[in-house]
């Protein structure tokens, strides 16, 4: 019952800020490629807005879902977040799909749409080893985050203007927020492509 408003708009480096103007940045940091989006509308007058993100790596493909996690799990792709009835979003292999609604609409029908994107993906995918080198206890549900540029991490952890950590698009990092003793704190790992730019790092 959905048709297509529109042709499929594909999006590079190059023209990306029309789709996300002044935060093209925060994608780049995740290995974008490409990204194509696409809007439906059903009987009711419903939009649904589709869009698939094609990532260098299924690591970050990881990255960019879980820094935009603010739902429930889904078991969709690799993983799956949702609003219900609103929106659901998921990671598969080296891509990040997301399915918005602009009104209600049932569960079923957004799985549905979902699922069919699910089905012309590559399957599998492998989340970055880092961050299971985090410990899980005490870990606050929802805080575990993987990047490589300190843009990522910025509202959790700010850097200041400097690149103090020695952050770029060859690191890999993790960051989690930890309940301990009552207090909440902040465990920050990163890994880096030889010994001595670890080495060199002064976080003072």
């Amino acid at each position: 019952g959905w048709q297509p408003l529109t042709e499929a708009a594909a999006y590079n480096r190059d023209n990306l800020f029309h789709l996300v103007d002044g935060q093209a940045d925060a994608f780049f940091a995740y290995g974008f490629e490409q990204a194509v989006t696409r809007r439906y509308q059903n009987a009711d007058g419903i939009f649904a807005n589709v869009e698939i993100w094609q990532l260098a790596t299924s690591a970050d493909a990881y990255g960019l879902f879980h820094a935009g996690r603010a739902g429930q799990p889904v078991k969709i792709g690799v993983e799956g977040d949702a609003d219900p009835g609103r929106r659901l979003a998921f990671w598969q292999d080296r891509y990040f799909a997301s399915v918005s609604a602009s009104g209600s609409i049932p569960d079923d029908v957004l799985r549905d749409i979902a699922n069919g994107i699910s089905s012309q993906l590559p399957a599998g995918g492998t989340a970055p080893d880092i961050v299971s080198r985090l410990p899980a206890e005490n870990m606050v549900e929802g805080s575990l985050l993987f990047f490589h540029e300190a843009i990522s991490i910025q509202n959790e952890v700010w850097l200041g203007s400097e690149n103090l950590l020695g952050l770029s698009p060859q690191t890999n990092g993790a960051l989690a927020r930890y309940t301990l003793n009552g207090a909440t704190t902040r465990l920050l790992l990163v890994e880096y492509s030889h010994t001595d730019s670890a080495f060199e790092v002064d976080y003072s």
